[in-house]
Parts: C-alpha cells; sequence; structure tokens
C-alpha cells in the first residue's frame, strides 16, 4: 500500500538487555524516529482572461497566485489541451517560476461549442504536484479574420 499524503509515521526500536541467566537486566534503550510525507501544493487561485475570445487574435492572460508548500520553490506549468492533437496535453511553460504567461490559443471544435480546457500545473521542490483546470470558449477566424467556424490555426506562445 502507500501512506496518505500529509500523514506522519512513527518508528520505534525498543533493546532491552537479557543477563546471562536469561533474566531481563532492567537496563533498556529506546529511540523513535517520525517521518511525514510529502503533500502536494495547496490550492491557490488560478485564472484565464478572458474567458472568451478568439484564434490568433486574442491574447489569453493565465495566472496563479496564493500556492502554498513548505518545499519551495514552486514551479508552474500553464497548458491546454488540445482538441485536435492526440497527445492532449500541450503545454505552453513547463515548470518556470514565473506565476504568470500570456499566450494565444487554438480554437476549439465547432461540435464542442468552441471550448478549450486550460490547466494548471504546480510542483513542489520534490515534484508532488496539484492541479487546477479553467473551460476558455476559443472561436475560429476566417482567412480574412473574420469570425466563423473554419479556420486552421498556427499558435504562437508568447511570456511576459
Amino acid at each position: 500500500g502507500t501512506v496518505p499524503a500529509r500523514s506522519s509515521l512513527q518508528f520505534s526500536l525498543t533493546c532491552s538487555i537479557v543477563g546471562v541467566n536469561g533474566l531481563a537486566t532492567g537496563v533498556t534503550s529506546m529511540t523513535s524516529v517520525i517521518i511525514s510525507t510529502n503533500q502536494p501544493p495547496l490550492p491557490g487561485e488560478y485564472d484565464v482572461s478572458p474567458r472568451n475570445g478568439f484564434e490568433i487574435t486574442d491574447k489569453f492572460a493565465f495566472s496563479a497566485k496564493l500556492w502554498v508548500d513548505i518545499d519551495l520553490p514552486l514551479s508552474y506549468s500553464f497548458s491546454f489541451i488540445s482538441p485536435t492533437e492526440p497527445k492532449g496535453t500541450q503545454y505552453i511553460t513547463i515548470r518556470t517560476e514565473q506565476t504568470r504567461v500570456q499566450s494565444a490559443l487554438p480554437a476549439g471544435l465547432d461540435f464542442e461549442s468552441f471550448a478549450i480546457t486550460t490547466v494548471l500545473f504546480v510542483f513542489d521542490s520534490l515534484n508532488s504536484k496539484s492541479q487546477a483546470s479553467i473551460d476558455l470558449t476559443v472561436k475560429k477566424l476566417n482567412a480574412s479574420g473574420q469570425q466563423i467556424g473554419t479556420a486552421t490555426l498556427s499558435v504562437n506562445f508568447l511570456e511576459f
């Protein structure tokens, strides 16, 4: 089995000296150690703004704040679940101490109401992680930059 996060275990060892006649001498020694398990960072705030926009032309601001853990520093990975890539999660940043990034996003699929799920992963220095997600609506543009539902996108990521 596994030990749950935020758990402490105490291990104790007692040693008693036995005399040559097999009787206890009354001399004992004891030691113990407490081991605490690592825990993922405690949830803070995750935000993406705006919540609705268009591919290519709109930049989405991602931010994470107030995440807490004793095993510093914390690092952040901002990502989204791609509606068209078989690998699924596409990273905007990977394990950076930056808590704010800005990026364009691809359009969601029209039959899914153009929904894109963004995901924040927060890691402590011992690689324990927490995550949070926010759903956005990212619509398509046509070749002349007008709003429609069938353009293709090449994503350029920008950090600030």
